[in-house]
């Protein structure tokens, strides 16, 4: 079962079903403590500094693979990639090890910025290293969910059973 980090579905779900926390969801946590690093270290440097890293927020948001040569040298200064390491490898055992090396190797001062990341990896790392051994995401579910949002909010009113018609009959979802 996938799921994001909310312990209410535990208690509710079947007893003996394996948990595995949807990687977005950790992804997203270490994408957003590295905006607020990112928001910190501009707001200490000068009017030039800044127009040098215009538009580091999209470079932080890429992978090194999508990178091109000068993006990966700007990247270097910000030190992100270590962290989505962690699901670029198939073996739990490496995530595991990877993710440690990023947290020993994390600098002192970044620890306030990734607490809530590392809560939550200490809180969930049986459910979140989980997915090494069961590689599934709710991708297809919160794609859907999306379009239901969607749908709905340019029906404006549409009732359930229309709703629901729409999304089986023209949308494509089954």
């Amino acid at each position: 079962m996938t799921m994001d980090m909310w312990r209410p579905y535990v208690a509710r779900t079947l007893p003996h079903a394996t948990i595995v926390v949807d990687k977005f969801h950790v992804l997203r946590m270490a994408n957003k403590a590295l905006d607020s690093v990112r928001k910190q270290l501009r707001n200490t440097l000068s009017t030039k500094e800044r127009r040098t890293l215009m538009h580091d927020r999209f470079l932080l948001l890429k992978r090194a693979t999508d990178l091109t040569a000068m993006e990966q040298l700007v990247l270097e200064a910000w030190t992100k990639e270590t962290v989505f390491t962690v699901y670029d490898t198939l073996e739990r055992q490496e995530a595991e090890d990877r993710y440690r090396q990023w947290v020993a190797a994390l600098p002192g001062d970044l620890h306030v910025a990734f607490g809530p990341l590392m809560i939550s990896m200490a809180n969930w790392q049986r459910e979140i290293f989980a997915y090494f051994d069961h590689p599934v995401t709710n991708a297809y579910t919160e794609s859907a969910n999306n379009l239901i949002r969607e749908m709905q909010r340019m029906g404006r009113g549409y009732s359930f059973d229309v709703l629901r018609a729409k999304m089986l009959y023209t949308a494509g979802i089954q």
